[in-house]
């Protein structure tokens, strides 16, 4: 286009912006669009770099795009919102949500999910139940995107009884509030509820999202047999979600707590690609099943993959030779945490000190109380207890 001399409009430049997943080509654009003479004046564009810098969490970018835009709607306050809430500014969202307010700006139901979710962050049950009333007295909980939010924000703040209602007075459902209700109901452990949410959801033609999925599937082991477990994969291959990798985890997890491991690791094997989370499911999953040098080789083979181990990962390697005595092998990658950018945790320090005692050296594991970088944790004093009062010493 450019070749051909085709001056570009404020509207390529919008769909442009919104196929950018990099900062650099964010910042390129946006460069292409001041030296072309587009500026700020346009409100297109400058809403379209509002929403990518702040959906790539340049959230400084954003402001200043914000601030220099000559005219602002709605849509520009939306923008500017939702990405303060995403980028961990929730605090500063608020605050943008009442000058919004004071400079008579009329908000939608965008804004208001956008707040809520911010509370949620915050766990700012105060000032989200303010923001629900008023939701109520502009009528946005007829919108599901309002409602679902609502449940999320009493859900994470343990007001369970508020949930339900929200939900039960809801106008209509659709896959956002389902979704939010049957995670709503895992996280506080009503997994029988939760499937049968997802079963009527389903039954209603209200298609499930990989989160909704992912919810059911790691609950599933706990309260229904392995044939339904299984049949609940089935719905996973007819519904098209087999090759997403959160899903993809969720069913490795699922076979894991069933003692299946053999099936887990098909799953795996048979993944497109491995994304952080398969890895650290599938090593956990070698642990928790016995497999304790299968799960070290798998570490391995997630270091030699390039990808950065985290602190989840390391956890349950360090818990692979914990179970397995391995103190050599555990003290070698728990030295190289700091190599990794991971700072080891009470966990981290737990599997250690287990692995000390395993090997009958628990005056090492004493030492390590008194060198690790937190005060020690309830389980670790009960390690070293324990151990004390078997050698009697």
């Amino acid at each position: 286009m450019r070749d051909s001399c085709v001056r570009p409009s404020e509207f390529t430049f919008s769909m442009l912006l919104c196929c950018v997943k990099c900062g650099n080509y964010a910042k390129e654009i946006h460069g292409c669009i001041v030296r072309l003479g587009g500026g700020y004046s346009n409100l297109v564009v400058g809403n379209s770099l509002i929403d990518v810098y702040g959906k790539l969490g340049l959230v400084d970018y954003a402001l200043a795009v914000f601030f220099s835009m000559e005219k602002v709607d709605v849509i520009s306050w939306n923008s500017m919102i939702s990405g303060c809430c995403k980028s961990g500014y929730e605090e500063f969202a608020l605050h943008k949500f009442c000058l919004m307010g004071r400079r008579a700006f009329k908000v939608d139901e965008y804004t208001m999910s956008a707040v809520l979710n911010a509370c949620t962050n915050l766990q700012n049950l105060e000032k989200g139940k303010q923001v629900f009333c008023l939701c109520i007295k502009l009528g946005f909980l007829s919108n599901t995107v309002v409602s679902s939010a609502a449940i999320d924000l009493f859900s994470k703040c343990n007001r369970m009884e508020n949930a339900i209602s929200v939900f039960k007075e809801s106008y209509l459902f659709d896959s956002a509030i389902c979704n939010s209700m049957i995670a709503c109901y895992t996280s506080h452990n009503f997994e029988v509820k939760a499937l049968e949410l997802f079963v009527f959801s389903f039954s209603e033609n209200i298609r499930p999202t990989e989160f909704t999925l992912s919810c059911v599937l790691c609950s599933a082991a706990v309260f229904i047999p392995v044939e339904q477990g299984s049949q609940l994969h089935s719905l996973v291959i007819k519904a098209g979600f087999e090759a997403d990798d959160v899903v993809a985890s969720s069913i490795v997890h699922m076979y894991s707590k069933y003692g299946l491991i053999d099936l887990a690791l098909k799953v795996f094997a048979d993944m497109d690609s491995w994304d952080l989370i398969a890895w650290n499911t599938m090593i956990l999953a070698l642990t928790q099943n016995g497999k304790l040098v299968e799960a070290i080789c798998l570490f391995e083979e997630l270091l030699q993959s390039g990808l950065r181990p985290d602190r989840i990962t390391f956890a349950g390697v360090l818990l692979s030779c914990s179970y397995g005595g391995f103190l050599e092998e555990g003290m070698t990658i728990f030295s190289s945490m700091q190599h990794h950018g991971v700072n080891p945790t009470n966990e981290h320090y737990a599997s250690l000190a287990d692995m000390m005692i395993r090997a009958g050296r628990i005056d090492s594991a004493i030492d390590l109380l008194h060198t690790m970088q937190y005060q020690p944790s309830a389980l670790m004093w009960e390690l070293i207890l324990r151990a004390c009062g078997i050698m009697a010493i």
